[in-house]
């Protein structure tokens, strides 16, 4: 059953794993936000002929949005991972959401140190499509990689899915 205490922010704004390059490239626009998207210091990238915001967002700083308050495009606000949908059901408790966030952090910040990822400068979409399984199928750019980073990468990958990633999303 679900709590209407529960408070959705709590969860996002300690987690930012949608926001920071982790598991998306890119979030859909709406085409009335394009001009304030860009006015706001964000990135704009077209996919398949529909604008969208490219993640990792540089407004995503020292681990959280530093415009969560203010005016942000809509798919910022609207994006529920499962982790949150089950919080919010009352089917994860607040300790146990908050330990699984912990987790999914440590082991994608690991994942990033080990492979480089998101150096300054580095847009190339979502860490965890570029990475691919782990199982030699990454990006074309990407040499391969050791088989222990592997591992991290599929450890990761098992992670998101199991706790954060909605069948919709994708594997």
């Amino acid at each position: 059953m679900a709590d209407s205490a529960r408070d959705p922010h709590k969860l996002c704004i300690a987690c930012g794993l949608c926001c920071n390059g982790a598991w998306f490239g890119h979030g859909e626009l709406d085409a009335d936000e394009v001009g304030q998207t860009l006015a706001a210091g964000l990135r704009v990238k077209s996919v398949g002929g529909v604008d969208h915001l490219g993640l990792p967002c540089p407004k995503f700083l020292n681990g959280c949005c530093s415009i969560y308050e203010g005016w942000r495009p809509r798919v910022c606000g609207a994006y529920t991972c499962d982790l949150l949908n089950r919080y919010m059901a009352g089917e994860v408790g607040e300790s146990e959401a908050m330990a699984h966030i912990v987790s999914a952090k440590a082991m994608f910040e690991r994942v990033v140190a080990e492979t480089g990822e998101l150096k300054e400068g580095l847009w190339g979409g979502a860490v965890m499509q570029r990475l691919g399984s782990g199982y030699g199928d990454a990006a074309p750019s990407l040499p391969p990689l050791p088989p222990e980073v592997a591992m991290d990468v599929v450890a990761l990958r098992v992670y998101f899915q199991r706790h954060f990633v909605k069948p919709e999303d994708g594997a």
